[in-house]
Order: C-alpha cells, then structure tokens, then sequence
C-alpha cells in the first residue's frame, strides 16, 4: 500500500474500505515500482525534493509529502535502512531549504552531504559573522537565498560556494604569521616587501573571507625556490644571513640589490645550516656580499643622527633643514624610511650657509640678538612661509655682498655663483676621493 500510494493520483487511505477495482490498481502500482525498487524509489524522491524547492518555502518537509513521515515510522525496522538512507541523503544533497532541526531524524553523520548551510553554519566555516552573511547573501556578494517564514526570514548558502570562499581564505595569513613560516625578522620581511619578493595583497584584491595580507603560496613558492639548490651545511664562518642583509651593516639600496641577486640565481647560497628552517638556515659568503655591496656604494653618507653626534645641530633643526630644501638629502622609502645626507651635499650646504647658532658661539653671543641685525642688512635666510624660528641660517653670498658694499641679492649675471650640491665638479670630486682604493695586481 505504501508503494502504490507513491504514484496513485488519489492515494488511500489507511483503514479505509477497498473495492476490488481499488485493490488491482493499488496492486499494479505497488508492483510496477516494486519490480525495479531501488531505481524507480530514487526517482520519486528526486521528482518531490525538486517541487518542494520549487515552492521556495521554509515549511520545506511538510511540502514532501506525508510519504516521508510514513517511511520513518511505519518502516522504521532494519530491513528498510536502505530506503530511508538513499531519502536522508537525496534530501541533504538537493534541497535548498533550513533542515537543521530533521538532523536528529536524517543523523548528524550524513551533515556533510548538505548541499546548502545556513547563515550560522557559513559562519562557522569561513571564521565570520552571520549578520554578514546575511548581508553578503542581501546584497548579492555571496549566493545565497533568503526564504521569508511566518515570523522570521533564514538565509541559505550553497555549500560549493562557502568551500570555495573558504579555500581561498586559507591562502593569506597575517605579517606576524608569515615570520614563523619563513623563518625572518621583520626587517628582513620588510625587505623583501621592498624588493617586490613579497607583495602585501590590499584590501580590495582579497577574497571576502580571507584573513590576512601575505599569500601563504607565494611565501611557501619563494622559499622553495631558494632551497632546491642548496644542501645542508655546518655553520660556516665568516658568513652572514638573510638578517645580516637586511640588518643596518648594508644601506637599504644595497640590501635590497643583493636580495634582488640572490633570488635571480646571481649570487649563490653557501647552504643551508643543520637544523634551523626557513631563511635563517641560509648562509652566505661575506666577502663575496661586500664586493658585490661596493660595486653599489653610494659614498660617504650621514643620517640625521650621525650629524647630531658630529656637530652641536638637533635633530629637528636638521629635518627642519631638509623639510626646506636647505640641505638636501635622500630619502630611502619604507615602513620606517631614512634619511641620508652625503658628503657633497654637506659640504655644499656649509659653503653656502652659516648656522647662526654656531657663529653666535664662537662671538659669545646668541642667534636670537644676530637676528634682528642680520635681517635688516638682508643676510638673513627666510623660507618659502616666512622667517625660519629654529635653525637660524645666515647666507654666505649675501654677507660677501655686504661686506663689499653691495646690495645682498646682488650677483653678475655672465657669471651666476650657484655652489650647490648639484654642481658636478664639486660632486665629481667628493665621489673620487671616498672612493675605495684600487689595487692593481702585476
């Protein structure tokens, strides 16, 4: 009767009185199904799972039909486990509707065969929230479908969708992250963010879900990279790592020109030592990594600090300096760039400027009392917004001016007196004599 009542227009009902034309149509029903159960049963769940999807409700069991109910009670024996198995797991796998609370009757043990999961479950996979889940699936981000209760809404997600978010998900992982899977300080990850070894993937480039800034494959693909060509070693002496490169021992252009060639194969591993993983297992030549560093010289070179220990100028004077276009400077960019001021570029800002400061020292007087005098005769420098109040500089052209009689902005046209850093002789001839010297071999 269970059999016939799958595929009677008019079903019967149970206890009910049975005419003999009755009984041979449930009789040629049951059998027609009966004859090829497994094929034919599976069909019928399909067809009914599909126009309960259709109906696009959350009542989605009871829209099955009152033959699921019966096979759960009236065949609940062993004998038919087959059958209700094969209706668990169609259900799971197609239907498009919230079925948490069936789980105890389908068994926890068939959860990943579901096709959709809710808001709460998307959640849980990819390490979110459901509200924005919820908005995702509103919005249109992530597919989904919302079904509108009596009293309440549920939001449905495809599960190939919410793997796939999640796959691409476990590719990033957090800066801090990427040192313990590497093996490098910061500094060296700063590095070789500045190189382009490691690109930091925005904002706007991430998967929805993904949670982090370095891609955990490009990291692993740079590392594996480097190692096939290397064996292990013993530690070495007079070697230096990955941290030695990226450490305050080379500028950051030559840090970052010998990392450039260590990954283009130019500059070659000594190994790898025993027992430490990662970068921090390479070693690499020292001598080796200076010449190739002096080939990149940039000269003598002073940061803010080394002038503030050489000469009585603070720190912020200085960088007030450069901010003004005063001293020129290079500017290594980074996370924490640095300043560098030459030698040339020195020598150039004394032979044009006098610090006020200083020459007040040597007279015993104060910049503040040479102020209003320098300013009247019109040696006093100002900058582009007015009169500079810290780091007083008095102009060496327009002193040599007035000394001789002459208004201070005076100069000869056919001859124009610019002694700047960008002079090329005076440059030229800095850069000859704190170069290295040359042995010749005979």
């Amino acid at each position: 009767m269970f059999l016939a009542n799958l595929t009677l227009a008019e079903p019967h009902r149970k206890n009910a009185p049975i005419d003999t034309d009755k009984a041979l149509a449930v009789c040629q029903a049951s059998h027609q199904i009966g004859n090829n159960l497994l094929p034919r049963f599976r069909d019928f769940v399909e067809a009914k799972i599909e126009a309960a999807n259709q109906m696009a409700s959350n009542r989605f069991m009871l829209n099955l039909g009152s033959w699921y109910r019966e096979l759960n009670t009236e065949f609940a024996g062993e004998v038919y486990a087959p059958l209700r198995e094969m209706a668990h797991r169609l259900i799971l796998e197609r239907a498009n509707a919230p079925i948490n609370r069936k789980m105890k009757q389908l068994g926890a043990e068939l959860l990943g065969l579901k096709a959709t999961l809710t808001a709460a479950e998307a959640a849980r996979t990819l390490k979110s929230s459901a509200d924005r889940i919820v908005a995702l699936v509103k919005s249109g981000a992530l597919g989904g479908t919302i079904l509108q209760g009596a009293t309440s809404e549920f939001c449905l997600v495809k599960r190939t969708e919410v793997e796939a978010h999640q796959q691409a998900a476990a590719d990033f992982l957090y800066g801090k992250d990427l040192l313990k899977l590497l093996g490098i300080s910061r500094r060296t990850r700063d590095r070789f963010a500045e190189t382009g070894l490691l690109s930091p993937v925005s904002e706007m480039q991430r998967p929805l879900f993904a949670r982090g800034d370095y891609r955990k494959s490009e990291a692993l693909a740079l590392l594996e990279r480097l190692t096939e060509s290397c064996g292990e070693i013993d530690e070495p002496k007079r070697s230096l790592s990955f941290a030695d490169i990226s450490g305050k021992r080379f500028s950051n252009a030559q840090a970052n020109d010998l990392l450039k060639r260590v990954f283009a194969g130019d500059l070659k591993p000594l190994g790898r030592v025993r027992g430490i993983q990662g970068f921090a297992a390479f070693r690499f030549d020292e001598e080796t990594l200076a010449d190739v560093s002096a080939q990149h010289s940039t000269g003598i070179e002073f940061t803010i600090t080394d002038l503030t220990k050489i000469t009585p100028w603070k720190h912020q004077t200085i960088k007030g300096w450069i901010d003004a276009g005063y001293l020129r400077a290079r500017v290594e960019p980074g996370k924490k760039y640095r300043t560098f001021i030459s030698l040339a570029d020195l020598i150039a800002f004394l032979s044009t400027y006098v610090v006020a400061a200083d020459a007040a020292d040597r007279l015993g007087s104060k910049s503040a009392w040479l102020k209003g005098t320098m300013k009247r005769v019109g040696a006093l420098v100002t900058g582009p917004s007015g009169e500079v109040e810290s780091g007083l500089l008095l102009s060496v052209d327009a002193l040599v001016n007035i000394v001789s009689n002459r208004a201070p902005t005076w100069s000869r046209p056919s001859k124009p007196s610019a002694r700047t850093s960008q002079n090329p002789e005076l440059k030229a001839v800095v850069d000859w004599y704190c170069q290295p010297p040359e042995v010749l071999c005979v």
